[in-house]
Parts: structure tokens; sequence; C-alpha cells
């Protein structure tokens, strides 16, 4: 009995510090990735815009290289990121969300009405934006 309790609470410890590794384990973000898609931001969220279900079957989870021209001037998110949203249409947007590492970067040059070239990973459409999470900005 004393036997199964230590291994029990061995078992428990193992787990715990294994979560605690997963838990605050890093993410790459999108330029470690191969680019699956090079998609224009209109494009983007016409697709989307048209048949979600069909443009998640092709895009969702993937690497995809957006370009486009900036709608919104970056904006700091609560937790710190910067986002910046391209423009889609007259109804929405293309939402990047740039990647920590990227965000620590000046992006403070980018206006409203210049034209970008993001990386992200797609999260989505959220019945207003197309998501993309982990982004970079590319030359």
């Amino acid at each position: 009995m004393k036997r199964v309790l230590i291994l029990v609470a061995i078992c428990a410890i193992l787990g715990g510090v294994y979560g605690y590794y997963l838990w605050n384990k890093p993410t790459a973000d999108a330029s470690s990735q191969s680019t699956d898609f090079e998609v224009e931001s209109t494009a983007l969220y016409q697709e989307y815009g048209n048949n979600a279900a069909e443009a998640d079957a092709k895009y969702l989870d993937k690497a995809i290289v957006v370009v486009g021209t900036i709608a919104t001037a970056p904006s700091t998110t609560e937790s710190g990121l910067v986002s910046i949203t391209l423009d889609g249409g007259e109804m929405g947007g293309v939402n990047c969300e740039l990647s920590p590492e990227a965000s620590k970067a000046s992006v403070n040059n980018f206006q409203m009405g210049q034209k970008a070239k993001i990386k992200g990973i797609c999260s989505g459409f959220n019945d207003i934006d197309v998501v993309l999470n982990r982004c970079v900005v590319l030359p």
C-alpha cells in the first residue's frame, strides 16, 4: 500500500512538471514556418465572406502571407501585443496580431493607407474580421 502511494505521488509530481513545461513553452511565430499561401487582404476577406467553411478548409491553421493596405493605425492589445488591421472591404478586414517578438520591434512607422506585407497563422473568421495570429511584418 505504501509503495502504491509513493508511485502515485511520483506520477503526480512528474505530471505537474510536464504540465508546467507545456504551459510555459514558447510558441514560434510565423517566420519559422513555410508559407502555404500568399493572398491580397481583400481577396482573403472576400473568400471568408462568401463561404467561411470552404475558406477554413483552405487557410485555417496555415501560415499565409497577406498583402494589403493598413485600414487602422497599429494598436496595442491588453496583453501588450500590437494589432494591425488590413483593409478587407466595407464590412471588415484582416486583423493581424503580431507575435511578442515582432511587437517589441518598432511598428510606429506604420500609418493608415500604407501597404504592408504580413505573415501569420490563420485563426479563422469572427464574423467581422479574418484573424491572423503570431504575425511578423515582412519587408
